[in-house]
């Protein structure tokens, strides 16, 4: 205290020193507000050429790059990325963490409290970033490393603030993992816990997302009807203008829960009245190719075949250029039977080779493998009937291996 304020009567004190913690109050919220502000551009900064040099761009930032708004950006960037960039996603995940690392190895207890609300905040942040890593692994199929990644996450929650919001992120990261894992009660066990939640803080944005991937576990599980049910409601809660590339995703997941329930016409009519939901995306997104996609597969089923064939070639290219085998290889099973439907074996045998092969490169059951195999056999003959192609389009859709994993 400066010694003007000891020449000061009693009540002129208090009012400087309760004057200076509000200014003080008022500063970090300032300053809060402008890192949250900076941080997409820091975030973008960091990850410049690949992620490298990492730690040494930390160093050099005197302290100006540790901060909770871009911990929590590089969180919401990893998501971004994860199913359209995965290394991309480890990269900000690396960030985020070693941040984390070396603001509490540079910090002391005060500083931290400033920084990040506290010592609980910041373990509550180490949870997340290590989900959101774990749902990457996911997605690159190592799954031993995703399960380590959320009991890892699971753990830092434990020493954290308890905010019952982090908990439900965290479980419903897990609960793809569990879907993936064809694990589908307890996935939906995790998806309930979090949809209370969201639905007692009214937390529409976050409801929709969790009621989106209940309705996916239902129809895996072929509970269609309820499932359609379910992504109805999640589709109203979505702010259609803010995320048109979710809205876009959930309109063709639901034409194809139509498509699986036996009933073509109303998946057509769902795919024309969210059709105008594509100028908003490029042409090349992953979101506007699955449309497509399932748009083909409606038409195939409609026997609508030349409209079938235009959005499944384009959709069978897309994914291929992306190098997303996962979802090529579905897109190319029926576009073989398409082509084995019109007699088209230059076009079959083709198609054949890459959508095989990127099929051998994935975790089948014992089953699936034998059905690549006869096929395989029998195109050396060029004796593929569409019996052979459905046989095989039946295993892998059981597999789940057409889903854009998230």
């Amino acid at each position: 205290m400066s010694e003007e304020t000891f020449l000061l009567p009693l009540p002129a004190v208090v009012d400087v020193i309760v004057g200076r913690a509000c200014l003080s109050e008022q500063d970090l919220r300032l300053r809060h507000y402008r890192r949250k502000r900076h941080a997409p551009d820091q975030v973008d900064e960091l990850l410049a050429s690949g992620g490298r040099d990492l730690h040494q761009k930390l160093k050099r930032s005197r302290g100006r790059l540790f901060s909770r708004p871009l911990v929590e950006a590089l969180i919401q960037r990893c998501g971004e990325l994860t199913s359209v960039a995965p290394e991309e996603a480890v990269e900000a995940a690396r960030a985020a963490q070693m941040i984390l690392s070396m603001t509490a190895e540079r910090l002391g207890k005060r500083q931290l409290s400033v920084e990040f609300g506290g010592g609980c905040a910041w373990w509550d942040l180490q949870g997340l970033v290590r989900a959101q890593l774990a749902n990457v692994r996911r997605v690159q199929c190592r799954w031993a490393d995703a399960r380590q990644g959320f009991d890892n996450a699971y753990q830092c929650l434990s020493h954290g603030t308890g905010d019952p919001l982090a908990a439900a992120r965290v479980r419903c990261l897990e609960a793809s993992l569990l879907r993936d894992r064809e694990k589908y009660q307890r996935a939906l066990q995790c998806l309930s816990c979090a949809e209370i939640l969201y639905r007692r803080l009214d937390h529409q944005q976050e409801l929709a997302r969790v009621l989106l991937k209940r309705a996916e576990i239902l129809d895996l599980c072929d509970q269609v009807r309820r499932a359609i049910q379910i992504q109805i409601e999640a589709i109203a809660l979505i702010d259609e203008d803010r995320e048109p590339a979710v809205t876009l995703a959930a309109f063709a997941n639901l034409a194809e829960m139509y498509r699986r329930g036996g009933e073509a016409e109303a998946a057509a009519v769902v795919l024309e009245s969210s059709e105008h939901y594509l100028q908003d995306l490029p042409a090349q997104s992953r979101t506007l190719l699955t449309w497509r996609w399932i748009r083909g597969r409606v038409n195939l089923a409609l026997g609508r075949l030349q409209e079938a064939r235009s959005d499944l070639v384009a959709a069978f290219d897309g994914y291929r250029a992306a190098n997303s085998s996962f979802q090529f290889a579905s897109i190319g099973v029926d576009l073989m039977k398409l082509y084995a439907l019109e007699g088209r074996t230059q076009e079959l045998v083709e198609t054949s080779g890459p959508t095989l092969q990127a099929l051998r490169n994935q975790d089948l059951a014992a089953e699936a493998v034998e059905a690549i195999a006869v096929l395989s056999k029998a195109l050396e003959y060029q004796q593929v009937g569409t019996h052979l192609v459905d046989q095989l389009a039946e295993l892998i859709e059981k597999k789940n291996l057409g889903r854009e994993r998230r």
